[in-house]
């Protein structure tokens, strides 16, 4: 483990709630971690913490890289009154680039996650889901990032979509050298896309281990539960 994220003893209150408990978890740099575990149990607040869309109550979270979120709705997280090919061009501004030169990188964006250009002149409101997923993973990627933190990102689309999403993301990876930390409450998805897992429930990770091993070999009866039920 080269310790390219590394979280130690992290937790999140609100109020008297602890909705994530002393949370410990390091990541290698390129490897797919899966988070995985019920509705409820502290997932999608973690990610964000490690986003710094929140502040953690106490702990600590190093991570040697630029991290960026896709989210389970993607529609919902693109600007309704703004055209995609804006969107995509946004980051690229905002880092420097001039308006033409953001909107040629945001085609080559476009085409990494097999859209044409033309798509680049509807607003969210007029593609479909996967399509919409899509913009949200180029919009990501325009911002140069080493972490992508994937926020049930399939959950909203069908098997046949999220067969050739899965596809996407694992070239993605590979061709930008990418780091994933896949949210997920579905073990066997988690199955197909990760070298590890994190389970965890109520705010605290149960069981890590490579995946063969987690299905293979699960330790914690919650794990055990989560295979059960995904059978």
């Amino acid at each position: 483990m080269d310790g390219f994220l590394e979280i130690n003893d992290l937790s999140k209150k609100y109020g008297s709630r602890t909705v994530v408990d002393h949370i410990r978890l390091s990541m290698a740099r390129e490897e797919i971690l899966g988070l995985v575990g019920q509705s409820g149990s502290g997932k999608s607040t973690l990610a964000r913490l490690i986003m710094r869309l929140i502040e953690p109550s106490s702990g600590s979270i190093l991570l040697k890289g630029k991290a960026q979120m896709i989210f389970q709705d993607p529609i919902a997280s693109l600007n309704p009154k703004m055209k995609v090919i804006d969107a995509v061009a946004e980051p690229m501004i905002a880092a420097g680039a001039n308006k033409k030169q953001a909107v040629l990188g945001a085609v080559q964006y476009f085409k990494k996650v097999g859209l044409s250009a033309g798509y680049g002149d509807r607003f969210p409101r007029q593609l479909s889901g996967g399509e919409a997923q899509r913009v949200s993973i180029a919009r990501s990627l325009a911002a140069a990032p080493e972490l992508l933190i994937l926020d049930e990102p399939l959950s909203s689309l069908d098997e046949t979509l999220q067969r050739s999403m899965l596809d996407l993301l694992l070239t993605l990876k590979k061709r930008e050298k990418l780091t994933y930390l896949f949210i997920t409450h579905d073990l066997l998805l988690a199955e197909r896309i990760c070298d590890r897992i994190a389970v965890m429930k109520e705010g605290s990770i149960v069981e890590t281990g490579p995946t063969e091993e987690i299905f293979a070999h699960p330790q914690h009866d919650y794990t055990k539960r989560l295979l059960r039920d995904s059978i």
